[in-house]
């Protein structure tokens, strides 16, 4: 016959055995996740339950950029036009610091630039010359589709902050901007007429006279002399990681870290960049002035023609950037009990 004494008993024998089963659970699973049995890469809770041996969602990243641009010369001299077929090409060692979503990256790279102008036609004219027989007479040259190109190998130094969302990132900051070294090309038609005051109209296409007509030349001279430069630099675009990191949390596997991003730039130059050399912008030997082979000529920018005037440097292109290497800090170790170890960062 079951009394009331027999029920309070198996109450109480109920109510004493279910905590001791629930701590004996908790015992069990903290050795799981941390305990003196278990594996280094299973300590991410002490015996008491706390993180331990945390990342900080601090990233450090190393790596290497390709880029491609459309580049110019912007410039107000006068008579002379920006032509949009400039192109630039950079390859460059990167450094980014990743804290939270804050972004700071700067680097060295190098980058190779070739540029062209259009320059107007222009005629120049000799005056109070006499031919072999004694006749006074002028001479004029015709100088039609000139172009002028630089080519130029610029050493940059970016300083760069940023942010990102979701896979999209941003960057904007200064990137200072040095030409180290290169050399500059002019291509003209040019021809050559004579006026005698005896007759009428021009003489042309006379090789015995040295008048020719339409005839290529080309020059090329040493590297334009461009000013230091500091460039307004902005970059947008997606990054992917090749690893689980994203944010503070346990680690899973190890402490390397990988990104591969693809993105939009645009570099324009604040400083005036304009070359304060002087050379000719042509030049015509007295004693050889019908010989084409002795006429030389100078990129327009190395001439007294530009001095004075403003020219900055413009870039927009696609970008490439692969982040080989990468490391995240931890934070100290909170909980250290008998692991010795998790007091490293």
């Amino acid at each position: 016959m079951i009394r009331p004494r027999h029920i309070l008993t198996l109450l109480l024998l109920l109510l004493t055995a279910l905590p001791l089963s629930a701590q004996t659970r908790m015992w069990s699973g903290a050795a799981n996740r941390g305990g003196a049995k278990s594996s280094w890469a299973d300590k991410r809770l002490s015996s008491t339950g706390l993180r331990t041996d945390q990342y900080d969602g601090v990233h450090h990243l190393v790596g290497l950029h390709l880029d491609g641009a459309w580049s110019a010369f912007v410039n107000n001299v006068p008579d002379l036009q920006m032509m949009p077929a400039g192109w630039s090409a950079g390859l460059g060692l990167d450094y980014s610091y990743h804290n939270g979503i804050l972004l700071v990256q700067t680097g060295v790279a190098l980058a190779w630039q070739d540029v062209g102008n259009a320059y107007e036609n222009q005629v120049v004219t000799y005056n109070d010359l006499t031919d072999s027989q004694g006749t006074p007479f002028r001479l004029r040259y015709y100088m039609d589709n000139r172009t002028d190109y630089a080519r130029t190998l610029y050493l940059q130094v970016p300083l760069l902050l940023g942010s990102y969302f979701y896979n999209c990132y941003f960057l904007i900051g200064p990137k200072l901007n040095l030409s180290l070294l290169g050399n500059t090309q002019t291509d003209l038609l040019v021809s050559t007429t004579a006026d005698y005051a005896r007759w009428i109209g021009e003489w042309e296409e006379m090789d015995n006279h040295g008048l020719r007509k339409d005839v290529a030349l080309t020059r090329n001279h040493e590297r334009l002399q461009l000013g230091i430069d500091i460039l307004a630099s902005a970059e947008l675009g997606f990054e992917w990681a090749f690893s689980n990191f994203g944010k503070r949390g346990y680690r899973r596997g190890n402490e390397h870290d990988q990104r591969l991003r693809i993105g939009l730039f645009a570099d324009f130059g604040i400083l005036n960049i304009c070359p304060s050399t002087s050379r000719d912008l042509y030049s015509f030997p007295d004693a050889t002035r019908y010989d084409f082979a002795t006429f030389d000529f100078n990129h327009t920018l190395a001439t007294p023609v530009a001095s004075g005037w403003q020219v900055h440097n413009v870039f927009a292109g696609l970008r490439l950037s692969y982040f080989f290497f990468g490391y995240q800090s931890k934070e100290k170790c909170l909980i250290c009990g008998p692991w010795g170890a998790q007091s490293r960062w």
